[in-house]
């Protein structure tokens, strides 16, 4: 994901990443110091706090057009597989 926001960026898209800390082990913060270290505007935010920064009845200031979600395995049938 850090490599494909790279390019973006690196293509001249104005982007700003808003990404979750992931718990339990806290995988956002990983990705957040990659993106930071690559250039990419970022900004961490806490899981609970997501869909706050994604529901369009709150009067925000901030404007989410597109969500990235993870998973460890997409199947060939488009499931998913994540850890809980």
């Amino acid at each position: 994901m850090v490599k494909i926001l790279t390019t973006a960026r690196n293509q001249g898209k104005k982007i700003h990443i808003y990404n979750t800390e992931t718990r339990p082990l806290y995988q956002g913060r990983i990705t957040s110091a990659d993106l930071l270290k690559a250039g990419v505007p970022d900004t961490m935010i806490t899981d609970d706090s997501a869909p706050f920064f994604v529901d369009n009845e709150y009067d925000s200031h901030i404007h989410i057009h597109k969500v990235f979600l993870g998973s460890d395995c997409i199947r060939t049938n488009g499931n998913t597989i994540n850890k809980v």
